[in-house]
């Protein structure tokens, strides 16, 4: 056969939109970065995942990707920290991939600067102890998880799904807000659109300015010009008077308190490798995996819940990468040792009309 039919014929295997990586040409291609049975297993994660290599080239380095990858998911796994890693989105992203959905760790940074003005509720139930107790607000009140995308917004995602969350389980309709709102809009030096922010400028700016509804200002997942009707942002019938006040919780004890009694709570922490390939259990990586100095970038979630397995506590956790990801969205975070700084940086409560003491 000639050789100009034969590199042809690669060609569209390469660059079809349904990749046949199990094919003699492509196997051939890929001799040397995986071995066949990983490129069979390379195969179904494409179609999974539905990823699509428009060149011989990035099929190549998506591959050698992939298995650096997979060699450290199977590394994790074997160290047997108590939660397993496998394969997801980002399995063949490389650094700088993957860094597009989080946001800089300097964001955590600045976060807890004295002079910023975060408000304090007092301590109230720091005595209590939740020891074998739980509580999911995942439910009725709860909307279906969310994807980011390649957007460093995690900060307003976090922050408005405790909002929409407290507000829903007050016996309100329920109701979804923008995330993209505050993206497009937030006026604040700590609110950088798709590179990162704080959460509680979020709640902030909702409570200054009012949410608006998810389905009239809908997610883009790049920042935009802020939707203008009349020199403010969207037009003001289409704004709610959700948010009272909000306040940061500075204890375990406060969180819990809270979280038990009044609903989600937003927080911010440092990211190490393993968390983005989360799989199932409860995550507790090694202390000097991700602090301050030590660190991949920053994310914010949503502390929607807590409870114990075996006696280990835990907070239920949500995510926005989609609900592929971890524990159909969600991942358990070891309670009460601050995880990669979870309980340190701040966790922030937002406090809706119709809220009572």
């Amino acid at each position: 056969m000639p050789r100009l039919f034969i590199f042809s014929l690669l060609l569209v295997t390469v660059l079809s939109l349904q990749l046949d990586l199990s094919s003699i040409s492509v196997k051939a291609a890929l001799k040397g970065i995986i071995d066949d049975i990983k490129i069979d297993d390379f195969n179904k994660f494409a179609k999974k995942f539905k990823k699509t290599y428009n060149s011989l080239e990035l099929l190549k380095e998506k591959a050698k990707t992939w298995k650096e990858n997979m060699d450290f998911i199977e590394k994790i796994n074997n160290e047997k920290r108590g939660y397993e890693v496998g394969e997801n989105f980002f399995t063949d992203l490389d650094d700088n991939e993957r860094s597009k959905y989080l946001m800089d760790a300097k964001n955590l940074d600045d976060a807890n600067q004295p002079n910023h003005p975060i408000l304090r509720r007092a301590k109230r139930g720091a005595e209590v102890q939740y020891v074998g107790e739980f509580v999911d607000w995942r439910g009725p009140f709860m909307p279906a998880i969310r994807d980011q995308g390649a957007c460093g917004s995690c900060y307003a995602f976090a922050a408005i799904n405790a909002i929409e969350v407290q507000w829903n389980s007050l016996g309100n309709p329920f109701s979804e807000f923008s995330e993209q709102f505050d993206i497009d809009c937030n006026p604040s030096t700590y609110s950088k659109g798709c590179d990162g922010g704080f959460d509680w400028i979020v709640m902030n700016y909702a409570y200054q300015n009012g949410s608006v509804p998810r389905a009239a200002y809908p997610y883009t997942g790049v920042e935009g010009t802020c939707k203008n009707d009349t020199g403010t942002c969207k037009n003001d019938t289409e704004r709610l008077n959700i948010v009272a006040a909000w306040y940061t919780l500075r204890s375990v004890a406060d969180a819990e308190y809270y979280v038990f009694h009044k609903g989600p709570v937003s927080f911010g922490f440092y990211v190490e490798p393993s968390f983005l390939s989360y799989k199932s259990g409860i995550y507790n990586p090694p202390i000097g995996n991700c602090y301050k100095y030590n660190n991949i970038g920053g994310h914010a979630m949503t502390i929607v819940g807590f409870g114990s397995d075996k006696g280990i506590p835990y907070w239920i956790v949500r995510n926005q990468w989609g609900d592929d990801f971890g524990e159909a969205g969600y991942i358990r975070m070891r309670r009460g040792v601050d995880v990669c700084n979870m309980e340190t940086r701040g966790i922030n409560l937002p406090w809706v009309h119709g809220q009572t003491d």
